[in-house]
């Protein structure tokens, strides 16, 4: 018990007052500590089921209860959680408390994510935007769409992403695309092809190269989408943005790194594996060809972006003989005659074809030889000056029947038939 009493100085009778009463309160605790164990009234606790939180409400779920007994004293609770602690309008406060109670940093990375993700996705809605009013008698949702500008709706996509995945890098150091692919079960293109290199300074080399990206994809959009011619302006543009970008990772990378991301993530790089494509290419062959090819790009590479100038083709084309050349001497003629073929589409299609039918990729050598050979003899017959066109045709067409009998049987009927309705069959 507690009495608030103001003392009032001079005043002595309350004083004795206040000395009485000072006693009877110490006599009470003295009982109250002295009462046996067994006389205690038993308190029944309250049973509430938090085992987790509605995140809308920041309330415990609702769950079973117990009501307890009337109790003689408050029960008073103690550290008792609420997501209401956590909760915040700062990010950068709510990741903060987030790790103050030890939350992982996967899971928080997870949170933050898909918190920002959900707060966007109002805007991306809206680009989209469907019939509010739809009834069964409505044309098809089709009709509704033709009437967007699909190609400016894909441009504000880009822009809202590259806002969420700005501020997901700054809160936690993520990538949002990488993440995406994460959580299904992918990996992401620059995280395999950057893993040689430092954490921070993959993010570095691919913010460079993203931006440079984004910039000559601007130029080239026309000429890839709109199929326009660039013109020398264009070209002029896309020397520059090249040479700024080389600055740029010159500066952030030392010489060995440099070579690394070449080797890694460039468009002479890329150029060779596609060129050795199906051969099973060595490091060192691999090194040969890319010093080769780095090297013609470097002489002819810059002049080519300008197509308008037709003596600059022509020069390139000298090189390019030269060059192919080159590439013979370093491989020897075996493995240049497998370094050709990867540079052909059509053996990527037929490579795909057997997989697909799981035919192995001898199959695939074995119909590609079929191929190239009806080519050679196609050829010859062509130029063969002793035999009259009637009698040309009527040879290559034989040689054609001839080699589509042997491809079939080869395939099987199955593959065979996709073999035709894909257009691999069209011999070019």
């Amino acid at each position: 018990m507690a009495a608030y009493l103001r003392y009032e100085s001079g005043v002595s009778q309350n004083g004795k007052w206040i000395t009485v009463l000072l006693g009877l309160n110490l006599a009470v605790l003295l009982l109250m500590l002295r009462r046996p164990a067994s006389e205690t009234v038993p308190v029944k606790p309250v049973v509430t089921n938090v085992s987790h939180f509605d995140r809308s409400t920041a309330r415990p779920a609702p769950g079973p209860r117990v009501r307890s007994a009337p109790a003689l004293a408050p029960t008073i609770v103690s550290n008792l959680f609420t997501w209401t602690q956590l909760e915040t309008q700062d990010y950068r406060d709510y990741i903060q408390r987030l790790r103050r109670i030890g939350c992982p940093e996967e899971t928080i990375r997870d949170l933050i994510i898909a918190d920002i993700e959900k707060a966007y996705a109002p805007r991306l809605a809206a680009l989209r935007a469907r019939r509010t009013d739809l009834q069964f008698w409505h044309s098809d949702e089709e009709e509704y769409q033709n009437q967007l500008n699909h190609k400016e709706i894909a441009r504000q996509e880009r822009i809202l992403d590259e806002e969420k995945r700005r501020l997901i890098r700054d809160l936690i150091g993520a990538d949002l695309y990488t993440e995406r692919l994460r959580l299904k079960g992918e990996t992401d293109y620059y995280d395999r092809r950057l893993g040689v290199f430092p954490a921070e300074k993959r993010v570095q080399i691919r913010t460079i190269l993203e931006q440079f990206h984004d910039q000559d994809w601007a130029i080239r959009e026309k000429q890839w989408q709109e199929g326009e011619t660039l013109t020398a302006e264009d070209g002029i543009r896309l020397v520059e943005l090249r040479r700024a970008k080389e600055e740029a990772l010159g500066k952030l990378l030392t010489a060995d790194e440099r070579e690394q991301l070449e080797l890694w993530m460039s468009p002479v790089s890329d150029r060779v594996r596609f060129e050795m494509y199906g051969m099973n290419s060595t490091e060192e062959e691999f090194r040969k060809v890319f010093a080769l090819r780095r090297q013609f790009e470097e002489k002819y590479g810059e002049a080519s972006l300008n197509p308008a100038e037709s003596a600059t083709a022509a020069h390139r084309a000298e090189g390019e003989a030269e060059l192919r050349e080159s590439i013979k001497t370093a491989l020897g003629e075996a493995r240049y005659a497998l370094y050709e073929r990867g540079q052909d589409h059509q053996f990527h299609q037929l490579s795909a074809l057997a997989a697909q039918f799981n035919l192995g990729q001898d199959k695939v050598a074995e119909i590609y030889a079929m191929q190239k050979l009806l080519r050679d003899h196609r050829q010859q017959v062509q130029g063969n000056p002793d035999l009259a066109p009637a009698q040309r045709n009527q040879v290559i067409h034989e040689l054609q029947a001839e080699t589509e009998r042997s491809i079939r049987a080869a395939l099987g009927d199955r593959a065979y038939r996709e073999y035709q309705r894909s257009g691999l069959s069209n011999v070019p």
